[in-house]
């Protein structure tokens, strides 16, 4: 696997998509729970599902914001893998897996009267986690 330093690969982590940003042929930098921010092989990025790349043009000062990131822990709402990979290619902070999950909670847990707002709020996050995927 060949790639441009700071490029956004992803994988199948169902029911999300995992990301991190590849720097060589052996190395990804991602985020985890439970571990941070941090350089791993590709393998065990990989996790035995195949690995996919985003043809995005890749911003200048990427290797600044991969050291900038790399002593961050990992939060799903604010640092997850998604954030960090676009942080680091692009230089923005988002997540568009996380807006899902919020936007579809909100609106199932708004739009429904089935069940409690709770359980509508779940349903409606996972849907709108699924909705984003790349």
């Amino acid at each position: 696997m060949k790639h441009e330093p700071g490029t956004i690969l992803y994988r199948d982590k169902w029911p999300a998509v995992h990301y991190g940003n590849y720097l060589s042929d052996t190395q990804v930098l991602h985020t985890r729970p439970g571990h941070g921010c941090e350089i791993t092989t590709l393998e065990e990025f990989a996790a035995g599902h195949t690995i996919r790349a985003l043809t995005t043009p890749i911003t200048d000062g990427f290797e600044e914001r991969a050291k900038e990131v790399l002593n961050l822990g990992y939060n799903l709402l604010s640092d997850n893998c998604q954030h960090i990979a676009n942080y680091v290619a692009w230089g923005k902070y988002t997540s568009p897996q996380v807006k899902g999950a919020l936007i579809g909670a909100v609106l199932l847990s708004v739009a429904s009267d089935k069940g409690e707002w709770w359980q509508r709020a779940l349903v409606g996050g996972a849907i709108g986690v699924l909705l984003s995927r790349k």
